[in-house]
């Protein structure tokens, strides 16, 4: 396969424009070798994560989580998956027992460009929604998208969804390997979340997995940042892990930079700071988080959201 005439550097949407800059001779060289490169290792070895919101947070509490078990390697935050996914592939070696993918997608045939790179059989869904709609299109389009990295996994592979979520839920229809649930519900998901509060700007929460319980002090605030921990601590179990060392390991978890962030600002007041990206169920979660701190005055300030489209 040629990759410089992949449908990737083919794209019309104003994102092409973005596009253009990876079609350098050194950048196509990357993603060549890359593509190579990953068939020398198992598939058992990478783990894909893909959604609308969550994605880096789960990445960072999968790697915490996992680190006790196994080196860990993972893709770096706040770069363009294009490039990102290829160096992160170019920098395996042996001994490395984990490779966490953040495999984010910002127009249609993206995902199919990452999956001619590297086929991970371990496929985690956080949550779906209008993101980037302006390229991707509707929900349903948004979750077709999406859904491809839980439709390529063979009958051995597993995918870990929201069972939370309607729109992740749906992707189970379209898994031929193994479909693992987290969530709220204990009924139908195998990692759940019971007892969630907000203290002292933590997220509070129990995670269960069938008798078990642990409590976790999470630094991350507001319930919506309990679903990457269960992902990850989905992933734990799967992984054989006890329930004692996956609290360990999410306690260590610390803010992403401008993730609903905590900050002190000026005459004691405190900042939630947000500002990295956002989508309308983000915003949402951050509001929800904010009317459930004690607070004497609560002041909310909206910048514009990118790429929804019509």
């Amino acid at each position: 396969m040629d990759i410089s005439n992949h449908p990737i550097w083919q794209q019309t949407t104003p994102y092409k424009t973005n596009i253009a800059k990876f079609k350098k001779p050194l950048h196509l060289a990357y993603i060549r070798l890359a593509r190579v490169y990953a068939k020398l290792y198992p598939s058992s070895l990478f783990v894909g994560v893909t959604g609308s919101v969550g994605k880096t947070s789960c990445v960072t509490a999968i790697n915490s989580v996992l680190s006790q078990k196994y080196k860990v390697l993972i893709t770096k935050p706040n770069l363009d998956p294009i490039l990102n996914i290829p160096q992160t592939i170019l920098r395996l070696k042996p001994g490395i027992g984990k490779v966490i993918l953040e495999m984010g997608i910002e127009y249609k045939g993206e995902m199919d460009f990452y999956l001619s790179l590297v086929k991970p059989k371990t496929a985690i869904i956080t949550k779906i929604y209008f993101a980037h709609s302006e390229f991707l299109g509707d929900v349903e389009e948004i979750i077709q998208e999406k859904g491809k990295l839980v439709e390529q996994l063979s009958d051995d592979g597993i995918a870990i969804l929201n069972g939370d979520d309607i729109n992740s839920r749906k992707l189970a229809e379209r898994c031929k390997g193994q479909v693992i649930f987290f969530g709220k519900d204990h009924k139908n998901c195998l990692v759940w979340a019971g007892n969630i509060r907000i203290e002292n700007f933590k997220t509070i929460f129990e995670i269960n997995y069938g008798v078990e319980r642990v409590r976790v002090e999470y630094q991350l605030l507001g319930e919506h940042q309990i679903y990457p921990a269960l992902a990850a601590a989905t992933l734990g179990v799967v992984e054989g892990m006890s329930l004692v060392q996956i609290k360990k390991g999410l306690e260590r978890v610390t803010p992403v930079e401008h993730r609903l962030q905590v900050l002190s600002g000026s005459n004691g007041s405190i900042i939630l700071d947000d500002t990295y990206n956002s989508s309308p169920i983000a915003v949402e979660s951050a509001i929800d988080t904010l009317l459930q701190l004690p607070a004497r005055r609560r002041i909310v300030v909206l910048g514009e959201m990118r790429e929804l489209g019509s």
